[in-house]
């Protein structure tokens, strides 16, 4: 299954579930490094192309990093994708690869 067909099924599902497919929030993704200077070192790029960060370190006996990046979109298939696939190229010259993406859930108001 590609990326694109992946995501395509995950939004489906919340599309399916009532979840507001329209209005634009913080999307996160999460992108995971064998160490913290790599991990610092892709923070600081995506932060120059737009994104926020968090930062942390895996569990206690593991020497991940995970950097969440942060950018505000309309969750489309299409936008999450390219932004996915947009980090990952990033993060590969660093020895980091994408982990998955998430964001609230927005359920439309009743009136």
């Amino acid at each position: 299954m590609s990326v694109f067909e992946f995501n395509a099924d995950v939004l489906a599902k919340l599309a399916a579930s009532g979840a507001d497919m329209i209005s634009v929030r913080p999307v996160d993704f999460s992108v995971v490094f064998a160490g913290q200077e790599a991990a610092e070192a892709f923070a600081f790029l995506v932060r120059a192309k737009g994104f926020t960060t968090s930062m942390r370190k895996g569990d206690e006996d593991s020497a991940l990093w995970d950097v969440t990046a942060t950018l505000p979109l309309s969750p489309t298939c299409e936008a999450i994708t390219i932004v996915e696939l947009e980090l990952e190229g990033m993060a590969n010259p660093y020895g980091g690869q994408t982990d998955g993406w998430g964001f609230m859930r927005i359920m439309p108001s009743s009136n």
